[in-house]
């Protein structure tokens, strides 16, 4: 008997685009985890990280590690408070936002970085 296994199917979602990148989240099955997350926090907090989403797509990486921070292995976070949008490079042009959270502790927790690196490569073949 053969088991109905449904697909996952993969599409870009244009977050930003400015002079220097272009920033990305990823709908699973037509759902965004980005857009969903942020839509989740209160409206101070989305305008803050949305400014510097939106500061990375027009003038490149942010120099302050207070916002933007290399946290393993091609993984950064922007930052904002205690907001964390995991993200990493693709190609020259391309930020793709992979994953938020709510940071509780000094450090990155390691599943939000494992799921990003996880989306990472689950997603390679759309840039």
């Amino acid at each position: 008997m053969a088991k109905n296994v449904k697909s996952t199917t993969f599409e870009k979602d244009l977050m930003a685009e400015g002079e220097c990148f272009s920033l990305y989240g990823i709908k699973r099955n037509g759902k965004s985890n980005i857009r969903n997350f942020l839509s989740k926090l209160n409206l101070g907090d989305r305008k803050k990280v949305f400014a510097l989403v939106n500061r990375i797509a027009d003038h490149g990486k942010i120099m302050n590690i207070e916002k933007f921070k290399h946290e393993e292995d091609g993984i950064y976070a922007i930052k904002s408070g205690q907001v964390r949008i995991y993200c990493c490079f693709h190609g020259k042009k391309v930020v793709l936002l992979t994953n938020g959270a709510i940071k509780k502790q000094n450090k990155a927790n390691p599943a939000d970085l494992e799921k990003a690196k996880k989306i990472r490569k689950e997603t390679e073949a759309l840039f």
